[in-house]
């Protein structure tokens, strides 16, 4: 079964971006990458997410300078994938992040309706042994790319 390979230019990666809510950061590290869950949305030329973190992996996670968001979507018989990077930051449980970490929430809200009216603690109550960290990272260099395949496609249901 072969596939077809295609880029995405940034005006399709910026509207895929507005549509899909969850994708992956991917932490580099010297030796194999981790690979984090996060809920994001865009606001301009940024973005602002939030990751759930085992605290484990906490000091490879919490450098910024390592990380790549990769948002992904199926839609029939083609994948697309976005790839973004760009400086980034994160928002700690700190009063002098809580202006940060509040907008953050608000825009995931607009994003995630099930969220409205809920506080970030009470959706995500995590144990000691996970962290959720909300984070921004500017959009300075973003690819996408659309692989078409008849793997892809849904199966009917039974």
């Amino acid at each position: 079964m072969s596939a077809t390979f295609a880029s995405i230019d940034k005006e399709d990666c910026l509207k895929l971006l507005d549509e899909i809510a969850f994708g992956n950061i991917v932490v580099r590290n010297d030796g194999p990458s981790n690979i984090l869950p996060a809920f994001f949305v865009r606001e301009g030329s940024k973005i602002f997410g939030l990751m759930l973190v085992a605290s484990g992996d906490m000091q490879g996670a919490m450098d910024p300078d390592r990380w790549r968001l990769v948002a992904n979507e199926i839609k029939g018989d083609q994948w697309y994938l976005v790839v973004i990077s760009g400086p980034s930051q994160q928002f700690p449980v700190t009063e002098a992040f809580k202006g940060e970490r509040a907008h953050a929430w608000r825009l995931l809200q607009e994003r995630n309706p099930c969220w409205k009216g809920k506080k970030l603690d009470d959706v995500f109550s995590v144990s000691k042994k996970e962290v959720a960290v909300c984070f921004s990272m500017w959009l300075d260099e973003i690819s996408g790319y659309r692989i078409e395949s008849q793997l892809f496609q849904r199966l009917p249901d039974p």
